[in-house]
C-alpha cells in the first residue's frame, strides 16, 4: 500500500511539474555586446499584443511569456531597432546567441522550426543586411516552392517577405499546405493578407 501510494504521489508530482513547465514559454539570450540595457519583446497571443521590456545584464536576458499557440516574438533594442524574431509556444525554451551589432547572425535554438528558420536567415544574412529585398524575396519564394508543408514557409512569408500585400504573396500563401499555416501565425496579418487568406487558416 505504501509503495502504491508513493507511486501515485510521484505520478501526481510529475503531472504538476509538466503542467507548470507547459504554462508558459521562455526565451533565454546571450548577446555578447548588449551590456546592460532594456530590450523590447513584442508578440501576439489570443488576439492581444504583448509588449515587454526585459533587462539584459551583462548581455544575458530571460523572457517568460504565454501563448498556447505558436506565435512570433519580435526583439528590439532600447532604441526600437529590430534585432531578430523567434517562433515559440508554451512549453518551449528558445535560446538566442549573437551580437546586437550583427543582428542577421543572431542564432535561435531550441526547436526544429527555429533551427530551420535561423538556417535560412544565416544563409542570406548579407542580402538581408543590405536590404536586397529582390534577392531575399526570390530566395523565400524558392524555399516555399520546395517546402510547402513546412511552417517555416509561412514564417518566412509573413515575417521576412517584403511584398506581403501583393497578389504574389497571396499566391504563395495558397501554395502552402493547410497544416503548415496555423491561424495563430496569420491572424496578426489579417489586414494585409486579406479575408480570403484567413478563411483558409
Amino acid at each position: 500500500m505504501t509503495r502504491k501510494l508513493s507511486m501515485i504521489i510521484g505520478a501526481v508530482m510529475m503531472a504538476v511539474l509538466a503542467s507548470c513547465s507547459s504554462g508558459n514559454f521562455t526565451i533565454e539570450g546571450e548577446l555578447t555586446d548588449a551590456g546592460t540595457q532594456n530590450l523590447r519583446f513584442v508578440y501576439a497571443s489570443e488576439g492581444n499584443i504583448t509588449s515587454q521590456w526585459i533587462p539584459a545584464v551583462g548581455g544575458r536576458l530571460t523572457l517568460e511569456g504565454n501563448s498556447k499557440e505558436l506565435t512570433v516574438v519580435y526583439v528590439f533594442t532600447a532604441q526600437m531597432k529590430y534585432l531578430t524574431h523567434v517562433a515559440v509556444k508554451n512549453g518551449e525554451t528558445i535560446r538566442l546567441s549573437g551580437k546586437i551589432s550583427d543582428p542577421w547572425h543572431i542564432k535561435a535554438e531550441g526547436s526544429d522550426i527555429n533551427a530551420e528558420w535561423t538556417k535560412f536567415i544565416l544563409a542570406h544574412a548579407a542580402d538581408f543586411a543590405a536590404g536586397a529585398t529582390a534577392k531575399t524575396d526570390k530566395a523565400i519564394e524558392q524555399y516555399i516552392k520546395a517546402n510547402p508543408t513546412s511552417v517555416v514557409s509561412t514564417l518566412l512569408l509573413t515575417c521576412d517577405y517584403s511584398q506581403i500585400t501583393s497578389d504574389r504573396a497571396q499566391t504563395l500563401l495558397e501554395s502552402i499546405a493547410e497544416e503548415a499555416r496555423p491561424a495563430s501565425l496569420l491572424e496578426p496579418f489579417a489586414s494585409t493578407i486579406g479575408e480570403n487568406a484567413m478563411a483558409m487558416a
